[in-house]
């Protein structure tokens, strides 16, 4: 888990997971800072190991019936 948060945000509190604070950004850096969140997240990504699987992103492989 990495969280992002806007500098701006009034609902943030201490946390213990790696964090990355978009500077002027508020509740909704995805709204109101797209570009800078978007390389947030690839940095973050790229740093996952190649064989890393996240929740929720599984593909599930349907065998065919006979």
């Amino acid at each position: 888990m990495h969280i992002i948060a806007g500098s701006r945000d009034p609902l943030t509190y201490p946390v213990s997971a790696p964090t990355t604070v978009i500077d002027g950004a508020g509740h909704y850096p995805h709204l109101t800072h797209p570009e800078q969140l978007t390389e947030v997240l690839d940095s973050v990504r790229n740093q996952l190991p190649r064989d890393a699987v996240t929740p929720g992103r599984q593909t599930i492989r349907h065998s065919a019936r006979a």
